[in-house]
């Protein structure tokens, strides 16, 4: 069903993201959603239905196998930079309403493409429902992050980084790729990365060979990839 790719993170057959264990509870970790990216397909001729209940039924779904209380979103929930139209805030806000009664607690890091994601948490009015700014956060030294902006000194604190933002893929028909590598700091510290796949069903990838240069994080460090895991395992 899963497997150990490094410390507390198992990838999960099938999953676009990863489980964490933490406290002795699991955290699921998904990103790239891109709620309202049909709106874009739509004024290029393509008209695929709304996948907000797919995806919120994978991620329950998974979440109930794996035993996850707490959801980790790691940025672009939604689609459109500047904040979208009603109907893209209206899906986001009805998603992370049924997630937030679906988990324990939800955090959703901010992405580049969360315009008025910190609005839409708010007028939810749900207490286990918050945002994280961009730069990321620290969870039992596990850093978790978008992966467009910096993040903070906290990840000199964490023994792991965990990102999205590249919709990494592998050329052919292995399709979303989960990816595995190191990363060297400027202090002479070394940290393994992990870049998760999107989980949106509809948004194009990037070949996993380009993802070091497409995260500033590691860019600009000496970052090298390890290992390419398929959803298949």
């Amino acid at each position: 069903m899963y497997s150990n790719i490094g410390g507390e993170a198992l990838a999960v057959r099938g999953l676009p993201g990863l489980l964490l264990k933490s406290r002795g509870s699991g955290v699921l970790v998904v990103g790239d959603l891109h709620i309202g990216f049909e709106r874009e397909l739509a004024m290029q001729g393509i008209h695929p239905t709304s996948q907000w209940r797919r995806l919120f039924r994978k991620i329950v779904k998974a979440s109930i196998r794996l035993k996850a209380d707490t959801l980790v979103i790691l940025g672009d929930l939604k689609h459109d930079v500047l904040g979208g139209g009603r109907r893209e805030l209206a899906e986001a806000g009805r998603l992370l309403r049924e997630l937030g009664e679906a988990f324990k607690e939800v955090v959703v890091v901010r992405g580049n493409h969360d315009g008025l994601i910190g609005e839409t948490i708010k007028s939810l009015g749900m207490s286990n429902i918050r945002l994280e700014e961009a730069k990321g956060f620290l969870m039992d030294r596990v850093y978790l992050m978008h992966g467009h902006a910096a993040p903070d000194d906290k990840l000199m604190e964490s023994k792991l980084v965990i990102l999205a933002h590249a919709h990494p893929v592998s050329p052919g028909k292995r399709g979303k790729v989960l990816v595995k590598g190191r990363i060297q700091l400027m202090d002479e510290k070394s940290l393994p990365f992990l870049i998760i796949p999107a989980m949106s069903y509809l948004v194009p990838g990037l070949d996993y060979s380009k993802a070091i240069e497409f995260l500033p994080l590691l860019r600009r460090s000496k970052a090298s990839v390890t290992e390419v895991y398929t959803m298949e395992g």
